[in-house]
């Protein structure tokens, strides 16, 4: 273990020494996104009016995107309206964000497809050391195609910007970037490491084959021209989170951190509330036994009203958390 400490802080070093600043984000050359509007004419929403006490704080989202080379003046006679989503981020401040929906409505879908969660934890048996990865603003070290950056250019109100690479907001990018990290990791993928956008975790059933495979890997995206946020890296662990779950040596559990939210989830009338309650367990639904039995009547209208959770079912996700082997 006190190999494996040492590695890492070598490899962390490593990492860091390659970024110019703490937001230095890596442009990749394996694609760019397209937007595939066909024919349709351009769009422009009117902007939305944001509270004043909000304005200083786009202010700053906008500043620190023109240093970082993520944005640029536009003249297009596209745009469309942003947001400040209200739900915090770990360090406190607000998500900005640009309101795609009318352009996503106009787009052509792309139908690459994504992997599913549960077949990508089924492959993580029989080894003992995991490293997890965070690509650094994932979405923006893909640039988009010249012809189509005017599309995605957006207005505060008073100036109209451009993003100069894939947003976050658009339809087809989950696709693009799935398909990126498949090619970037080719022959790696589900040998030496897992992928799921940009989230990846590298294994090894012995410690020299995880070095191996996560000497492999970083060469990959360097080729790749992909950066890692390194704060975010977990490397030479025997216990990892990863996708919302607990992976380990004994197998695949449940994320106490995200468990608890069952337990303080309060009772609900509207369907809104209810619909992202059920999301929430049906993504743990493999550890809940007769899952499908318990909330077949919470998803009746009528029953709305009543206590969305009963006791046996909050326990069944509080107690130790089960393990899939």
């Amino acid at each position: 273990m006190r190999r494996a400490t040492s590695v890492d802080c070598k490899i962390k070093q490593g990492l860091s020494r390659n970024e110019r600043t703490s937001e230095d984000f890596g442009r990749t050359r394996i694609t760019q996104r397209r937007i595939d509007t066909g024919e349709h004419p351009p769009i422009k929403p009117h902007p939305r009016r944001l509270p004043f006490v909000k304005q200083e704080e786009v202010q700053k989202h906008i500043k620190d995107m023109k240093d970082n080379d993520v944005i640029e003046p536009s003249s297009s006679s596209w745009a469309c309206p942003i947001v400040l989503v209200c739900v915090k981020k770990k360090d406190g401040s607000t998500r900005f964000c640009v309101d795609y929906r009318r352009l996503n409505d106009i787009t052509k879908k792309d139908s690459y497809p994504l992997p599913r969660i549960d077949d990508t934890l089924d492959t993580l048996a029989c080894n003992t050391w995991f490293s997890t990865l965070d690509l650094k603003s994932g979405y923006w070290q893909v640039e988009l195609h010249p012809d189509d950056k005017e599309k995605n250019s957006f207005t505060t109100g008073q100036v109209l910007w451009q993003i100069k690479d894939m947003p976050f907001g658009l339809c087809n990018a989950p696709a693009t970037y799935e398909c990126l990290m498949k090619t970037a990791l080719e022959g790696l993928s589900y040998v030496a490491c897992l992928v799921y956008q940009d989230d990846i975790i590298i294994v090894g059933r012995s410690l020299e084959e995880h070095l191996k495979n996560i000497r492999c890997v970083l060469q990959k995206l360097k080729e790749a021209n992909l950066k890692l946020k390194v704060s975010n890296c977990h490397l030479f662990r025997h216990e990892v989170a990863y996708l919302g779950h607990i992976i380990s040596v004994e197998g695949v559990g449940t994320d106490p951190d995200r468990i608890y939210t069952v337990k303080d989830w309060n009772s609900t009338t509207d369907v809104h509330q209810l619909r992202s309650f059920l999301g929430l367990c049906t993504y743990y639904r493999k550890f809940g036994k007769n899952f499908s039995t318990i909330v077949r009547p919470l998803h009746k209208p009528v029953l709305l009203k009543f206590s969305i959770l009963a006791p046996p079912f909050r326990s069944q996700f509080l107690s130790r958390p089960p393990l899939i082997h």
